[in-house]
């Protein structure tokens, strides 16, 4: 098994079956349909602190800035980007928790408070506000 794989065997059977009955039509990138399941196995099963805190990392190598997780008290946090600031509940972020809709809060978030970036900068942007190849 591939070791950058961090699924159960049988979630990586399936991957790897998929892949297996689909490659010679070209219809799916294994390296790419592999990481959608892993984020959405991490979303289901990480408790919502651990899976915000793998968001502000990856966050921060995507834009290659500091991005700050702040705890204001009562469940209440900050995520700051430059002088950009997101404010919300970590129920409300539990509500949301899905492989990427956390990430496309705080990136239309960010938006809305003037932060730019090209929506088509990166897959992982590109996932976050569901643009697969290219196509909304």
């Amino acid at each position: 098994m591939n070791e950058n794989i961090y699924v159960h065997k049988s979630s990586y059977l399936r991957v790897r079956r998929f892949f297996v009955l689909n490659k010679f039509e070209g219809a799916v990138n294994n390296n790419e349909y592999v990481r959608r399941v892993q984020r959405g196995y991490m979303a289901k099963s990480m408790e919502v602190e651990k899976f915000l805190n793998m968001i502000i990392e990856t966050l921060s190598k995507e834009f290659e800035k500091e991005v700050k997780l702040e705890e204001m008290g009562e469940g209440q946090i900050r995520i700051v980007i430059d002088s950009y600031e997101v404010r919300t509940s970590m129920s409300y972020l539990e509500e949301i928790k899905s492989p990427y809709g956390i990430d496309r809060f705080i990136l239309e978030s960010l938006e809305k408070e003037g932060f730019i970036f090209d929506r088509n900068r990166s897959q992982y942007i590109q996932y976050c506000f569901g643009i697969y190849n290219g196509m909304k």
